[in-house]
């Protein structure tokens, strides 16, 4: 399909070098700079290239080069496995395309890492209109993306704190370009959505796929621990989600990423004692 050989090379160019080309050419003013230093500091703290980040609304994100480079450090044996639910046929259709996780050992027996695991997209769901027609190249993305999400999240997760806090202690990157880590690994930059639709106020609005669906299991885990570690009891959620309806059951997507990015960035600023 004529769509699928070119999509790859659309959205390489559109998404995953959105941060290569911060890093591949000179800053020429301190907003680049400080793009550029929030690149390397997110690059250090996951311990995967710098190209594997991407600055999307002034927030560094892991790109589908970084999850992948850590699915490989946590295990070099997996393979991932694809079924198709509907293939695209013009630019106006959903695609819906499912991966799973598979570890292989030296006889070639496979253990499952992950269920199938949904990854879709159409017209409403993508970030740049240039990627339109993409739809099946995009949809599979998401689906590798989501499932490296549910096998290491977590484990990706943990370690960006302790490498946090190593960095913390030896003061060893730059302070302004630190605080917006916190949003690094609360989604992925295949996941984000810019609204074309204006609203009245003229500027447009950035969001996050998936924001009011039910939140992962992974999410959850996330949430608890660094709640665990923070000392902040799951009634005080609601304050920082900033929604009194708010409960940890029926918790979305959109609420789990906003705390973590909050929690992520207050247990930064306890370490660096930021004021």
């Amino acid at each position: 399909m004529a769509t699928n050989k070119l999509a790859k090379k659309v959205s390489n160019k559109e998404l995953v070098w959105a941060g290569a080309k911060r890093l591949l050419t000179k800053p020429s003013n301190d907003k680049e700079a400080e793009e550029r230093n929030m690149i390397l500091v997110a690059s250090k703290v996951l311990k995967v290239s710098p190209f594997g980040i991407n600055i999307l609304g002034g927030l560094p994100y892991i790109n589908k080069l970084g999850l992948a480079e850590k699915a490989n450090q946590y295990d070099k044996s997996i393979k991932f496995k694809y079924m198709w639910e509907h293939i695209a046929k013009d630019d106006n259709e959903k695609a819906i395309c499912k991966c799973k996780i598979v570890s292989v050992n030296s006889r070639g027996t496979e253990k499952e890492l992950t269920d199938w695991v949904v990854g879709e997209c159409s017209t409403m769901t993508m970030s740049m209109g240039t990627l339109r027609g993409y739809q099946n190249h995009l949809a599979q993305t998401r689906a590798k993306n989501r499932a490296i999400q549910e096998a290491f999240g977590t484990r990706i997760h943990e370690d960006m704190m302790k490498n946090l806090e190593q960095l913390s202690r030896k003061k060893d990157f730059d302070e302004i370009a630190a605080r917006g880590v916190g949003a690094v690994v609360s989604t992925y930059s295949e996941e984000i959505i810019i609204e074309e639709k204006k609203e009245k106020s003229g500027p447009k609005k950035q969001g996050i796929l998936g924001g009011d669906k039910p939140a992962t299991p992974g999410q959850r885990a996330k949430i608890q621990i660094l709640g665990k570690e923070l000392k902040i009891p799951i009634k005080d959620f609601k304050v920082i989600v900033g929604d009194q309806n708010f409960t940890f059951l029926n918790m979305t997507g959109g609420q789990a990423e906003t705390l973590e990015t909050e929690m992520l960035n207050k247990k930064l600023n306890n370490g660096k004692k930021i004021q």
